[in-house]
């Protein structure tokens, strides 16, 4: 059964434009909203055969070629590029960034068929560089503004990569870097550092100085923020005795345990080491133990 064709159908048999001669009804092109347009056989002066849209081939010069045109431009300028007849001259005289481009220096070969340009060009800092046109940006330079970042970075205090600065940087990807992976206890507890040693590394080590060896940055009260009041140098062994009271710890007080018999004992951390101070005894004993270990070891106390 012969398909019938919808209202306002247009046969383009024989119908020619430029390079291509209409040979004959193809198919029907389903567009998503349902409406069907028109494929057509197509014969190119060339040789070649293809389908062609018929919408395509009723825009005026839409549709001239089966692409032969395109590719035989491309070719004939790609031998020009070649044999070094054709030079750009567009970008003569703009400026990307600190670089103003002066004339045009050689072509690149990036593969048999491709070929980059190489711009000579004139940089604010008086310099001459050679570029490639993919490397032409707005934030272009010889080379100064990278290294001008770089040592304004590193010599603006004079202290880039010293350990005090590294402890600074630590403590603010602590509170703020989202990649942090410990970041639930310190970001998720609220937990910030002053605006004043956010914004400057100058005002951290005018309040804090110098890192002593061995010690690392300490909060006093581990519940507060990082401030010059409540911020020291400590080192491993004071830190750990400041860390949060364990979640399970039943006594209220840090280092001092619940035996199973219903007396207690009272423990503390020193280098590593753990050292019993009192065991099956009352809690106030193993408390006043505690106490005494603490200042003994750390020389003050939490009390």
């Amino acid at each position: 059964m012969k398909e019938e064709k919808p209202k306002g159908f247009v046969d383009y048999t024989g119908f020619k434009t430029g390079k291509v001669t209409v040979l004959s009804f193809d198919s029907w092109h389903i567009q998503p909203s349902g409406q069907r347009k028109s494929k057509w056989l197509c014969s190119c002066e060339c040789g070649n055969e293809f389908v062609a849209m018929g919408s395509n081939l009723k825009k005026e010069g839409h549709t001239t070629s089966c692409g032969c045109e395109k590719r035989q431009i491309f070719v004939k300028h790609r031998e020009k590029v070649a044999s070094g007849e054709w030079i750009p001259e567009k970008l003569k005289g703009q400026k990307f960034g600190r670089l103003t481009v002066v004339e045009f220096k050689q072509w690149d070969r990036l593969s048999d068929d491709q070929r980059v340009s190489v711009w000579e060009c004139l940089c604010d800092c008086g310099s001459q560089h050679s570029t490639r046109r993919s490397n032409l940006q707005d934030y272009s330079s010889c080379g100064c503004w990278f290294r001008e970042k770089i040592s304004e970075s590193s010599t603006k205090h004079g202290m880039y990569g010293t350990p005090t600065h590294k402890s600074w940087m630590k403590m603010k990807e602590r509170c703020y870097s989202e990649s942090y992976r410990e970041k639930d206890y310190y970001q998720d507890r609220g937990i910030e550092v002053c605006s004043e040693w956010k914004e400057s590394f100058e005002c951290f080590f005018d309040d804090m100085g110098e890192r002593p060896e061995g010690t690392s940055l300490d909060r006093i009260d581990c519940n507060l923020g990082y401030f010059k009041e409540n911020c020291r140098w400590a080192d491993l062994t004071i830190q750990a005795y400041n860390r949060r009271m364990n979640t399970n710890n039943t006594s209220g007080r840090t280092g001092v345990f619940h035996l199973n018999n219903g007396n207690w004992q009272a423990l503390i951390s020193y280098y590593k080491e753990k050292i019993i101070l009192a065991y099956n005894v009352s809690f106030e004993e193993a408390c006043k133990a505690r106490e005494e270990g603490e200042l003994k070891y750390y020389g003050w106390t939490k009390e």
